[in-house]
């Protein structure tokens, strides 16, 4: 005896409707936090906050950035390094 079923398998690996956006969603809708979402792009972090899953976020929002920046003499935080980068978003 053969059975065979054919689904639509994407759809049932589709996000649900019903869960809440991603953490990385939630800080760009914000629209104040686009510092921090700068350095998350640039960690290994940035898969997991785009992703699902429960995580509590401490970010600072760019009115911090900016003061942190002017204390280390930095214009951007293109210009921090990536160990830095790193040390921020963890």
């Amino acid at each position: 005896m053969l059975m065979i079923a054919c689904t639509d398998k994407n759809a049932y690996y589709e996000r649900p409707s019903w869960l809440e956006p991603s953490v990385y969603e939630v800080l760009q809708k914000e629209a104040r936090f686009t510092n921090y979402l700068k350095c998350v792009d640039r960690t290994l972090y940035a898969s997991a906050l785009k992703g699902n899953g429960l995580y509590t976020v401490f970010a600072p929002n760019d009115e911090a950035f900016a003061k942190y920046l002017a204390s280390k003499g930095v214009s951007s935080v293109d210009n921090l390094s990536d160990t830095l980068v790193n040390k921020i978003v963890s």
